[in-house]
C-alpha cells in the first residue's frame, strides 16, 4: 500500500507541475530544471543520497518528448530509474553494494 500511496502522491504532483503556469511558460532548458526539482525526492528514494543526482541529471537530459513520456508515471520513472543505474553499473561509474550503498545502509545488501 505505501507504494501506491507514493505513486498517487506522485502523479499529483507532476500533474500539478504540468498544469503550473510556471512550467508553461518556462524556456526548455527551465523545465528541464523545473522536472529535475520534481522528481529528485523519487529518485533520491530509489537510489539513495550518492547516485541521485546523477540519475536525475541522466534523466531530465532526455530529449523533451522522451523525458515528458518518461515521467507521466511513477512506473516509467521507476524504469528510467533503473535503467540509468544500470547504465552506470555498467561502464563502471559507481558501485553498488558497497559501504555507502543505501541498500547497505538497510541492511539489504547482504548477500
Amino acid at each position: 500500500m505505501a507504494a501506491d500511496k507514493g505513486s498517487a502522491s506522485y502523479q499529483q504532483e507532476v500533474y500539478a507541475m504540468f498544469n503550473s503556469q510556471d512550467f508553461a511558460q518556462a524556456t526548455a532548458e527551465s523545465r528541464k530544471e523545473i522536472i529535475g526539482t520534481a522528481i529528485y525526492k523519487h529518485v533520491k528514494a530509489m537510489v539513495g543520497d550518492q547516485h541521485a543526482p546523477k540519475v536525475t541529471g541522466m534523466i531530465i537530459d532526455l530529449d523533451p518528448v522522451e523525458l515528458n513520456m518518461s515521467i507521466q508515471n511513477f512506473a516509467d520513472l521507476q524504469n528510467k530509474v533503473n535503467s540509468a543505474m544500470q547504465l552506470l553499473v555498467s561502464n563502471n561509474l559507481v558501485t553498488v553494494g558497497g559501504p555507502s550503498d543505501t541498500a547497505d545502509a538497510k541492511g539489504q545488501g547482504q548477500p
